[in-house]
C-alpha cells in the first residue's frame, strides 16, 4: 500500500507536489489541534474553554466590545466599558487590529469566544501554510519533508506557551512571507512582498512589529555574510532594505500616529522615574 502510495504521489506534476505541500502544513496543524480539543474537552467537544489569564480579563471584553461597535456603529475613538473609560484607538491598535476580525460584524453577540477559539486554530494553521510557502520558495523544492518542518513551526512550544496571546499569532504567520521578502530585496528582486508584509506586520501588533524589526536588522548581517557580498552590495542592500522599511512604517504610520498622540496625552508621558 506504502508503494502505491509513493508511486502515487512521484507522479504529480511540479505544481500539484506543491500545492499538496501547502494544503497538508494547512490541515495537518487545523487536525492535530482539534484532536487536542476534542481531548482537553474544549466546546463544542466538551463543556471547557481556553479562556487563561489575560485571555479571561482582557481580550474577550476587548473582543465584544469591537463586535458591539461595528454592529452599532459605534465611534472607534473611545470607550466607556473599559474601566471608568479609556481611548480605545490604542486597545484596537494592540488588541484588535487583525484584518480578520472585521468578521465579528457577522458573529452573534454570544459566539466571540467561539469566534476567537476558531480564529487561534486558523491562524496557528495558517502558520504552517505560510512557512512551507516559504521553504518551498526559498529552497526551490517541493520535496514533502517540507510539511514537516511546517508543521513544527505552527505546532512549536512557543504556539503551545502563547497561543492564547491571539493578537500575537498574527505576526507568526505573516513571518515567513517577511522572511521570503527581505531576502527577495537582499537577492536585487522587488520589494513589494517586503513592504506590504512588513507594513502588515506593524499595523497587525506594533509590539511584536518591532521586535521584528530588531531581528531583520541582526538577520541582514547574518545573511549578508552568508552570502558572502562583499562590501559594495552590503551597503547597497542596507539602503535598499532602510527605504523599503521606512515606507512600509509611513504605511502602518495611518494607525501608528494616532496611538503615538494618545500615549503622548497620557498622565504618565511626561512622568519621570522617582528617585
Amino acid at each position: 500500500m506504502l508503494k502505491k502510495l509513493d508511486k502515487y504521489i512521484k507522479s504529480f506534476s511540479k505544481s500539484e507536489k506543491e500545492k499538496t505541500i501547502f494544503l497538508l502544513s494547512f490541515l495537518l496543524p487545523f487536525v492535530m489541534l482539534i484532536i487536542i480539543m476534542i481531548a482537553k474537552q474544549v466546546y463544542p467537544f466538551g463543556n471547557k474553554c481556553i479562556l487563561r489569564t489575560d485571555f479571561y480579563h482582557q481580550y474577550l471584553p476587548f473582543y465584544s466590545e469591537l463586535k458591539y461597535k461595528l454592529t452599532h456603529f459605534r465611534s472607534f475613538l473611545y470607550t466607556y466599558d473599559a474601566g471608568l473609560g479609556t481611548n480605545f484607538v490604542t486597545l484596537y491598535a494592540y488588541y484588535l487590529s487583525c484584518p480578520f476580525n472585521i468578521l465579528l460584524f457577522l458573529v452573534p453577540q454570544n459566539f466571540v469566544l467561539e469566534f476567537m477559539t476558531l480564529m487561534i486554530i486558523i491562524k496557528i494553521s495558517l502558520a504552517g501554510l505560510t512557512m512551507s510557502y516559504y521553504l518551498v520558495r526559498r529552497y526551490k523544492s517541493d520535496n514533502y519533508v517540507i510539511v514537516v518542518f511546517a508543521v513544527l513551526y505552527a505546532m512549536s512550544g512557543y504556539i503551545g506557551a502563547y497561543y492564547w496571546n491571539i493578537m500575537w499569532l498574527d505576526n507568526i504567520v505573516l513571518f515567513p512571507l517577511l522572511m521570503l521578502g527581505t531576502e527577495n530585496v537582499y537577492n536585487g528582486k522587488k520589494p513589494y512582498l517586503y513592504i506590504i508584509i512588513l507594513a502588515l506586520s506593524i499595523l497587525c501588533n506594533y509590539y511584536i512589529g518591532v521586535i521584528t524589526c530588531i531581528f531583520l536588522i541582526v538577520y541582514f548581517v547574518f545573511y549578508n555574510i552568508l552570502k558572502n557580498y562583499d562590501l559594495k552590495r552590503f551597503f547597497k542592500n542596507f539602503l535598499l532594505i532602510a527605504i523599503y522599511s521606512i515606507i512600509a512604517v509611513l504605511i502602518s504610520a495611518v494607525l501608528l500616529l494616532p496611538v503615538i498622540m494618545a500615549f503622548g496625552t497620557t498622565a504618565s508621558s511626561g512622568g519621570t522615574f522617582p528617585t
